[in-house]
């Protein structure tokens, strides 16, 4: 009765679901609670400051993080100025001029002196050419064309570093889409490091639907 009248935003059964299909716990409701006072602080005052990520993503990357990490992000926002306090340093890159804009304002007024922020369109977006081989202990997907970068940015990974690439569970009805190759590729790095390919589903800040995210660890 409670699953059927729970709200849902038609790419899921309801707001217990990811987009895979994928039922969060029990023991995540607490999360849901979570992420609507959050969404609502955040409405209010623009903080707290969190990568909007499932919740079990976000205390795994606080574990890994630590003040000699390098982190290369593809996609920009809360989650940079998070990393950035985290991280020795973050690159981060985004595709649209006037959040580019927006948030580089942020990053002035919060004095960030830890991040190489890049405006970057079509093929430079993702090329990653300007990057040395093992230079990252953290590389974040979650921007525009996920299956290039993917592609193009796991040699730029050191060893023991990890991947991760955002809404997995999303465009699930294109077979060929690119989340869908995206996440084909994150399971073939994962075959070819012999590393297994976690899956976090759950509630992230400021977002009542659950999303998946996948994460996977360089041999």
């Amino acid at each position: 009765m409670f699953e059927k009248t729970v709200v849902t935003d038609g790419r899921r059964q309801n707001r217990l679901y990811d987009e895979k299909g994928n039922r969060v716990s029990v023991f995540q409701l607490s999360e849901l609670l979570l992420a609507g006072a959050l969404k609502i602080s955040q409405a209010l005052t623009d903080r707290p400051y969190l990568p909007w990520v499932p919740f079990a993503v976000i205390k795994k990357l606080t574990r890994v993080l630590n003040k000699d990490s390098r982190v290369l992000e593809y996609g920009s926002g809360r989650s940079t100025i998070w990393l950035a306090r985290r991280a020795h340093s973050v690159i981060s890159i985004e595709d649209c001029q006037a959040w580019h804009e927006k948030v580089s304002e942020t990053f002035k007024k919060l004095n960030l002196q830890n991040v190489d922020y890049r405006f970057l369109t079509g093929d430079m977006y993702c090329s990653a050419s300007d990057f040395v081989d093992e230079t990252f202990d953290l590389i974040i997907v979650d921007g525009k064309y996920r299956s290039k970068c993917v592609e193009n940015t796991h040699r730029k990974l050191k060893a023991g570093g990890y991947l991760y690439l955002d809404n997995s569970d999303t465009d699930m009805a294109v077979p060929n889409g690119d989340m869908r190759l995206a996440e084909a590729k994150m399971r073939s790095l994962a075959q070819e490091w012999s590393a297994p390919l976690e899956f976090y589903t759950g509630y992230s800040p400021g977002n009542l639907h659950p999303h998946q995210g996948a994460l996977v660890r360089k041999q």
